[in-house]
């Protein structure tokens, strides 16, 4: 709400460009699947199709603790401007929220409208390791809404009929075991021999030397 009495206010105070028609229909994907072990960073992209005169995102990516530790999310930049305003809010229990407000309107196709990135759970970040296994990142909520003309010349955010938007797919994250700590090289384990040796060879050389 905050985001949207924003962009009415500003737009109340300057002359507004004209914007494209928006599209009928909205197609949102995650893309990137990963193959990680515990301790591992890995990064999920949310990409929009059909963005025409896009306002205003309100997206949750709802994710397992267990499995996953939010680390940060950021913007992507579209073809014509960034985001004017954006935040990210992790909100235990529930997922990551993210919500971005332009005020010129985003077009474009094909486009990623954030990029989010998590570290798998590793002890002691964690309170476990992340279990072996595969888990799919999928859409919780998402919010759009379009710039169109009120009639008057303005142009106003009107939200899009969840109808209207095709939140597809997800992507996957295969967990494996974590990897094994190095041992020493087989070389060092016969160190404190080899340096014992050399030390009774040099006091053999100095009794030798003194007699």
């Amino acid at each position: 709400m905050f985001f949207r009495t924003l962009v009415v206010l500003f737009l109340c105070c300057v002359a507004v460009v004209p914007m494209p028609a928006a599209a009928a229909s909205y197609t949102l994907d995650i893309i990137d699947d990963a193959i990680k072990r515990p301790g591992d960073v890995l990064s999920f992209a949310y990409r929009i199709d059909n963005a025409a005169g896009l306002a205003t995102i309100d997206l949750l990516l709802p994710y397992d603790p267990l499995v996953l530790k939010y680390r940060s999310a950021s913007s992507a930049l579209f073809p014509d401007a960034p985001w004017d305003s954006f935040t990210a809010n992790d909100e235990p229990g529930t997922g990551v929220r993210m919500s971005g407000v332009s005020f010129a309107g985003l077009s474009g196709t094909d486009q990623t409208l954030v990029t989010i990135e998590f570290m798998v759970c590793m002890a002691p970040d964690c309170p476990a390791d992340a279990p072996v296994g595969t888990i799919n990142m999928g859409f919780g909520t998402v919010e759009l809404s379009v710039y169109q003309d009120d009639g008057s010349g303005f142009l106003l955010p009107v939200p899009v009929a969840a109808g209207d938007i095709d939140a597809r797919g997800s992507a996957t994250l295969t967990v494996l075991p974590a990897a094994a700590t190095p041992g020493p090289a087989p070389w060092l384990l016969l160190l404190p021999g080899l340096l014992a040796l050399s030390a009774r060879r040099r006091q053999q050389t100095a009794a030798l030397t003194v007699r």
